[in-house]
């Protein structure tokens, strides 16, 4: 700390001692100059509900602080679970077929599709009912 407590400012008081030099940051003021009864009066209020608009103050800031917090908090939760569930939707997929089975299916819709030439009277004979 300074060694020359008469030489801070009256605000500087307020935070080297809250609440105990009140009375005399006042004296210190009507020292430097005449002052008015009812200003020392507006000024010895004013020095006594400093601290408590402070505290509250630091309240609130810490209360808004931890609100925002918990927000995040809940969006980062929800935002994980949705994640988890799209992966275990995928896991529940059907995995494509092996490679054995994929040439079984091929031969067997190679045997029933129709020859080219079959294709076209089949298409030809489409035609005709059609017509009709």
């Amino acid at each position: 700390m300074n060694t020359k407590e008469e030489a801070l400012p009256g605000i500087c008081h307020w935070f080297i001692h809250p609440g105990g030099n009140q009375h005399q940051s006042i004296d210190r003021l009507s020292q430097d100059r005449p002052v008015n009864i009812s200003s020392v009066n507006k000024v010895s209020v004013s020095v006594m509900e400093h601290p408590v608009h402070s505290s509250i103050s630091i309240i609130f800031i810490l209360g808004g602080v931890l609100f925002i917090l918990l927000i995040i908090a809940f969006i980062t939760c929800i935002t994980r679970k949705k994640k988890l569930e799209r992966a275990k939707k995928s896991e529940k997929k059907d995995h494509p077929p092996d490679y054995v089975s994929v040439i079984k299916m091929k031969t067997k819709e190679d045997e029933e599709l129709p020859s080219y030439s079959e294709a076209i009277l089949l298409e030809s004979k489409m035609e005709k009912v059609d017509k009709r």
